[in-house]
């Protein structure tokens, strides 16, 4: 059953999106702070990491702003999959200790914000997976 009408539950989804998006970005921010001296030696991968930083944020912001505007479409395969990222964000954020990781993993992040943002539901689920895979857990 497809539903595209904003409900309570989208709009708690949206209040939580946005602060695992707020906690990505601030634990982004510390391991930067933690590593700049080695992270200054590949200024491209630097540069690509603050970028990210930036975007995850920038997401954040867009969620709180969304809050009960938020629709979900096929529902249920769609809030599964943003639910369980969530949860392995929240349990295993603090385990990410290179910069590659860091990297690919808000690539990840960023895509399931887009996706969500934009209304392309389909690669929901995809960028959920991607952002498990970060932390060796599949979606159940």
């Amino acid at each position: 059953m497809s539903n595209t009408t904003p409900t309570n539950g989208s709009a708690a989804l949206a209040i939580e999106l946005g602060k695992t998006f707020q906690l990505i970005a601030q634990q982004m921010g510390n391991y930067l702070q933690d590593n700049i001296i080695e992270m200054a030696k590949d200024p491209a991968s630097l540069h690509t990491f603050t970028d990210d930083q930036s975007r995850v944020l920038s997401y954040s912001n867009t969620f709180f702003s969304l809050g009960a505007r938020l629709a979900f479409q096929n529902a249920d395969a769609s809030i599964a999959a943003v639910q369980e990222a969530t949860k392995a964000i929240n349990a295993n954020l603090n385990s990410i200790q290179k910069t590659d990781k860091w990297i690919n993993f808000a690539g990840a992040v960023i895509t399931l914000g887009a996706a969500i943002v934009t209304g392309n539901f389909g690669n929901i689920v995809g960028s959920a997976e991607a952002i498990l895979a970060t932390f060796n857990v599949k979606i159940p």
